[in-house]
Protein backbone atom coordinates (compact mmCIF):
# COMPACT_ATOMS: atom_id res chain seq x y z
CA UNK A 1 0.00 0.00 0.00
CA UNK A 2 2.68 2.22 0.49
CA UNK A 3 4.40 1.61 -2.50
CA UNK A 4 1.01 2.01 -4.24
CA UNK A 5 0.84 5.60 -2.78
CA UNK A 6 4.43 6.82 -3.91
CA UNK A 7 3.63 6.09 -7.05
CA UNK A 8 0.24 7.38 -6.96
CA UNK A 9 1.97 10.51 -7.02
CA UNK A 10 3.84 10.34 -10.49
CA UNK A 11 0.79 9.30 -11.77
CA UNK A 12 -1.06 12.77 -10.25
CA UNK A 13 1.76 14.46 -12.44
CA UNK A 14 1.05 12.75 -15.18
CA UNK A 15 -2.78 13.77 -14.91
CA UNK A 16 -1.88 17.23 -15.05
CA UNK A 17 0.03 17.11 -17.49
CA UNK A 18 -2.14 15.16 -19.97
CA UNK A 19 -5.61 17.70 -18.40
CA UNK A 20 -3.17 20.98 -18.91
CA UNK A 21 -1.10 20.24 -22.04
CA UNK A 22 -3.04 21.70 -24.42
CA UNK A 23 -3.86 24.87 -23.10
CA UNK A 24 -0.49 25.84 -23.79
CA UNK A 25 -0.30 28.56 -26.92
CA UNK A 26 2.96 27.13 -28.03
CA UNK A 27 4.59 23.73 -27.18
CA UNK A 28 8.08 26.01 -26.94
CA UNK A 29 6.24 27.61 -23.84
CA UNK A 30 4.97 23.84 -22.51
CA UNK A 31 8.92 23.06 -22.76
CA UNK A 32 9.81 25.74 -20.48
CA UNK A 33 7.83 24.74 -18.09
CA UNK A 34 8.67 21.01 -17.95
CA UNK A 35 12.42 22.40 -17.73
CA UNK A 36 11.38 24.79 -14.91
CA UNK A 37 9.93 21.68 -12.83
CA UNK A 38 12.64 19.00 -14.04
CA UNK A 39 15.36 21.58 -11.94
CA UNK A 40 12.83 21.80 -8.53
CA UNK A 41 12.70 18.51 -8.46
CA UNK A 42 16.43 18.27 -9.55
CA UNK A 43 17.08 20.97 -6.25
CA UNK A 44 14.74 19.09 -4.22
CA UNK A 45 16.39 15.81 -4.17
CA UNK A 46 19.90 16.98 -3.41
CA UNK A 47 18.78 19.31 -0.45
CA UNK A 48 15.55 16.95 1.04
CA UNK A 49 16.96 13.64 0.45
CA UNK A 50 18.97 12.15 2.64
CA UNK A 51 22.37 10.83 1.23
CA UNK A 52 22.98 6.76 1.51
CA UNK A 53 25.69 4.78 0.68
CA UNK A 54 24.29 1.43 -1.39
CA UNK A 55 24.93 -0.76 1.77
CA UNK A 56 23.33 1.57 3.74
CA UNK A 57 20.28 1.15 1.64
CA UNK A 58 20.71 -2.13 1.41
CA UNK A 59 20.68 -2.92 5.53
CA UNK A 60 17.52 -1.23 5.51
CA UNK A 61 15.73 -0.85 8.76
CA UNK A 62 17.39 -4.35 10.14
CA UNK A 63 20.90 -2.03 10.45
CA UNK A 64 22.46 -4.96 9.58
CA UNK A 65 25.28 -4.30 7.40
CA UNK A 66 26.07 -5.97 4.30
CA UNK A 67 28.08 -6.03 0.97
CA UNK A 68 26.14 -4.89 -2.23
CA UNK A 69 27.83 -7.65 -4.39
CA UNK A 70 26.69 -10.42 -1.85
CA UNK A 71 23.26 -8.68 -1.44
CA UNK A 72 23.09 -8.74 -5.68
CA UNK A 73 23.86 -12.59 -5.93
CA UNK A 74 21.56 -13.49 -2.87
CA UNK A 75 18.86 -11.83 -4.93
CA UNK A 76 19.76 -13.25 -8.13
CA UNK A 77 19.98 -16.90 -6.78
CA UNK A 78 15.42 -16.24 -6.32
CA UNK A 79 13.85 -18.00 -9.98
CA UNK A 80 10.82 -15.82 -8.89
CA UNK A 81 12.89 -12.43 -9.15
CA UNK A 82 13.24 -13.35 -12.89
CA UNK A 83 9.79 -13.56 -13.63
CA UNK A 84 8.71 -10.43 -11.73
CA UNK A 85 11.22 -8.42 -13.66
CA UNK A 86 9.91 -9.51 -17.01
CA UNK A 87 6.06 -9.01 -15.32
CA UNK A 88 7.55 -5.57 -14.48
CA UNK A 89 8.95 -4.23 -17.19
CA UNK A 90 5.82 -5.23 -19.76
CA UNK A 91 3.95 -3.39 -17.01
CA UNK A 92 6.27 -0.18 -16.85
CA UNK A 93 6.15 -0.63 -21.44
CA UNK A 94 3.10 -0.71 -21.56
CA UNK A 95 2.23 2.42 -19.47
CA UNK A 96 4.75 4.24 -21.15
CA UNK A 97 3.90 3.80 -24.14
CA UNK A 98 -0.05 4.57 -23.62
CA UNK A 99 0.73 7.42 -21.87
CA UNK A 100 2.64 8.96 -24.42
CA UNK A 101 0.84 7.96 -27.65
CA UNK A 102 -3.04 8.13 -26.19
CA UNK A 103 -3.76 11.75 -27.15
CA UNK A 104 -2.76 11.17 -30.63
CA UNK A 105 -4.75 7.78 -31.18
CA UNK A 106 -7.93 9.48 -30.19
CA UNK A 107 -6.59 12.44 -31.79
CA UNK A 108 -7.04 9.69 -34.68
CA UNK A 109 -10.14 8.78 -33.76
CA UNK A 110 -11.76 12.00 -34.47
CA UNK A 111 -11.43 13.59 -31.00
CA UNK A 112 -10.04 17.77 -30.93
CA UNK A 113 -7.13 18.53 -28.84
CA UNK A 114 -8.41 19.48 -25.71
CA UNK A 115 -11.20 16.58 -26.12
CA UNK A 116 -8.59 14.13 -26.29
CA UNK A 117 -6.35 15.69 -23.66
CA UNK A 118 -9.52 15.20 -21.14
CA UNK A 119 -10.18 11.75 -22.23
CA UNK A 120 -6.58 10.18 -22.26
CA UNK A 121 -6.71 12.39 -18.46
CA UNK A 122 -9.45 9.53 -17.53
CA UNK A 123 -6.71 6.69 -18.13
CA UNK A 124 -4.45 8.98 -15.46
CA UNK A 125 -7.12 8.88 -13.07
CA UNK A 126 -7.04 5.27 -13.39
CA UNK A 127 -3.66 4.76 -12.83
CA UNK A 128 -4.08 7.00 -9.86
CA UNK A 129 -7.01 4.99 -8.25
CA UNK A 130 -5.10 1.43 -9.29
CA UNK A 131 -1.92 2.45 -7.48
CA UNK A 132 -3.85 3.20 -4.26
CA UNK A 133 -6.57 0.43 -4.35
CA UNK A 134 -4.89 -2.75 -6.00
CA UNK A 135 -2.92 -3.98 -3.04
CA UNK A 136 -5.69 -3.45 -0.59
CA UNK A 137 -7.75 -5.55 -2.92
CA UNK A 138 -5.07 -8.14 -3.50
CA UNK A 139 -4.34 -8.35 0.61
CA UNK A 140 -8.32 -9.27 0.75
CA UNK A 141 -8.56 -12.54 -2.20
CA UNK A 142 -8.10 -15.87 -1.31
CA UNK A 143 -5.47 -16.41 -4.32
CA UNK A 144 -3.03 -13.68 -5.37
CA UNK A 145 -1.98 -15.59 -8.54
CA UNK A 146 -5.35 -15.90 -10.08
CA UNK A 147 -6.37 -12.15 -9.49
CA UNK A 148 -3.34 -11.12 -11.17
CA UNK A 149 -4.08 -13.80 -14.01
CA UNK A 150 -7.53 -12.65 -14.21
CA UNK A 151 -6.15 -9.00 -14.08
CA UNK A 152 -3.92 -9.60 -16.90
CA UNK A 153 -6.58 -11.70 -18.85
CA UNK A 154 -8.85 -8.36 -18.67
CA UNK A 155 -6.00 -6.49 -20.52
CA UNK A 156 -5.49 -8.50 -23.01
CA UNK A 157 -9.39 -8.16 -23.91
CA UNK A 158 -9.83 -3.92 -23.10
CA UNK A 159 -6.62 -3.14 -25.29
CA UNK A 160 -7.95 -3.76 -29.15
CA UNK A 161 -11.57 -2.60 -27.80
CA UNK A 162 -9.39 0.75 -27.13
CA UNK A 163 -9.71 1.03 -31.09
CA UNK A 164 -13.06 -0.59 -31.34
CA UNK A 165 -15.56 0.92 -29.35
CA UNK A 166 -17.17 4.54 -30.31
CA UNK A 167 -15.80 7.75 -29.10
CA UNK A 168 -17.83 8.80 -25.47
CA UNK A 169 -18.53 7.30 -21.88
CA UNK A 170 -17.68 3.51 -22.77
CA UNK A 171 -14.16 4.22 -24.57
CA UNK A 172 -13.86 6.56 -21.13
CA UNK A 173 -15.10 3.54 -18.94
CA UNK A 174 -12.33 1.49 -20.53
CA UNK A 175 -9.64 3.63 -20.72
CA UNK A 176 -10.06 4.12 -17.12
CA UNK A 177 -10.05 0.17 -16.30
CA UNK A 178 -6.98 -0.11 -18.85
CA UNK A 179 -5.23 2.56 -16.22
CA UNK A 180 -6.60 1.35 -12.82
CA UNK A 181 -5.61 -2.51 -13.83
CA UNK A 182 -2.11 -1.95 -15.49
CA UNK A 183 -0.82 0.71 -13.32
CA UNK A 184 -2.01 -1.04 -10.16
CA UNK A 185 0.15 -3.96 -11.15
CA UNK A 186 3.37 -1.29 -10.13
CA UNK A 187 3.05 -1.57 -6.72
CA UNK A 188 2.15 -5.46 -6.58
CA UNK A 189 5.39 -6.70 -8.67
CA UNK A 190 7.94 -3.61 -6.86
CA UNK A 191 6.91 -4.99 -3.41
CA UNK A 192 6.58 -8.81 -3.70
CA UNK A 193 10.02 -9.38 -3.51
CA UNK A 194 10.24 -8.56 0.09
CA UNK A 195 7.85 -11.98 0.66
CA UNK A 196 11.20 -14.29 -0.34
CA UNK A 197 13.42 -15.54 1.74
CA UNK A 198 15.96 -14.56 -0.49
CA UNK A 199 15.20 -10.85 -0.50
CA UNK A 200 13.52 -10.19 2.73
CA UNK A 201 13.74 -6.59 4.10
CA UNK A 202 17.52 -6.52 3.77
CA UNK A 203 17.56 -7.26 0.57
CA UNK A 204 14.11 -5.78 -1.00
CA UNK A 205 15.99 -2.28 -1.57
CA UNK A 206 18.62 -4.24 -3.96
CA UNK A 207 15.32 -6.34 -5.72
CA UNK A 208 13.58 -3.27 -6.13
CA UNK A 209 16.40 -1.20 -7.93
CA UNK A 210 16.53 -3.90 -10.32
CA UNK A 211 13.26 -4.24 -11.22
CA UNK A 212 12.69 -0.37 -11.57
CA UNK A 213 16.33 0.04 -13.76
CA UNK A 214 15.07 -2.85 -15.86
CA UNK A 215 11.99 -1.10 -16.55
CA UNK A 216 13.37 2.15 -16.91
CA UNK A 217 15.77 1.00 -19.88
CA UNK A 218 13.17 -0.99 -21.53
CA UNK A 219 10.31 1.95 -21.35
CA UNK A 220 13.18 3.87 -22.81
CA UNK A 221 13.89 2.52 -25.87
CA UNK A 222 10.98 -0.70 -26.94
CA UNK A 223 8.01 1.95 -27.03
CA UNK A 224 10.62 4.06 -29.54
CA UNK A 225 12.85 1.84 -31.17
CA UNK A 226 10.69 -1.43 -30.97
CA UNK A 227 6.73 -1.16 -30.48
CA UNK A 228 5.55 2.06 -32.58
CA UNK A 229 8.11 1.23 -35.54
CA UNK A 230 6.71 -2.72 -35.60
CA UNK A 231 2.78 -1.28 -35.31
CA UNK A 232 3.88 0.75 -38.55
CA UNK A 233 1.62 4.02 -37.64
CA UNK A 234 -1.56 1.17 -37.63
CA UNK A 235 -3.32 1.69 -34.08
CA UNK A 236 -5.05 -1.21 -34.06
CA UNK A 237 -1.73 -2.94 -34.24
CA UNK A 238 -0.10 -1.41 -31.91
CA UNK A 239 -2.51 -2.37 -29.24
CA UNK A 240 -3.18 -6.09 -30.20
CA UNK A 241 0.75 -5.17 -29.62
CA UNK A 242 0.38 -4.51 -26.14
CA UNK A 243 -2.46 -7.39 -25.63
CA UNK A 244 0.62 -9.72 -26.57
CA UNK A 245 3.01 -7.99 -23.59
CA UNK A 246 -0.43 -8.05 -21.39
CA UNK A 247 -0.20 -12.29 -21.86
CA UNK A 248 3.41 -12.00 -21.42
CA UNK A 249 2.64 -10.71 -17.91
CA UNK A 250 -0.18 -13.83 -17.34
CA UNK A 251 2.00 -16.23 -17.82
CA UNK A 252 4.78 -14.54 -15.76
CA UNK A 253 2.32 -14.69 -12.92
CA UNK A 254 1.46 -18.45 -13.28
CA UNK A 255 4.81 -18.69 -12.59
CA UNK A 256 5.68 -16.44 -9.44
CA UNK A 257 5.19 -17.90 -6.16
CA UNK A 258 3.02 -15.68 -3.67
CA UNK A 259 4.58 -16.73 -0.27
CA UNK A 260 2.40 -15.75 2.57
CA UNK A 261 3.34 -13.95 5.37
CA UNK A 262 3.97 -16.74 7.34
CA UNK A 263 6.14 -18.15 4.85
CA UNK A 264 3.53 -20.82 3.18
CA UNK A 265 2.92 -20.63 -0.90
CA UNK A 266 -0.01 -20.44 -2.56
Amino acid sequence: TAVGILYSFATIAGLVALSTTAYFPTTKEAFMVSAVIAVVALLAWFFLVPSETPEELSAGASGEKVKIGEVLKSVLTCRDIYFIIVAFVFVGVIGFTLGGILPTVLGSRGMGTAEAGLMSSVYSVGQVVGCLAMAPILSKVKSEKVFLCITAALLIVLFPLIMIVPTGAVLGVILFVVGFLSYGLTPIFLALPIRYEKVGPVRAGTAGGLLTTFQSLASAFLPGMVIIPLAGGNYTTLFIIMAIMAAIILVCALFIRFPKAEGAEQ
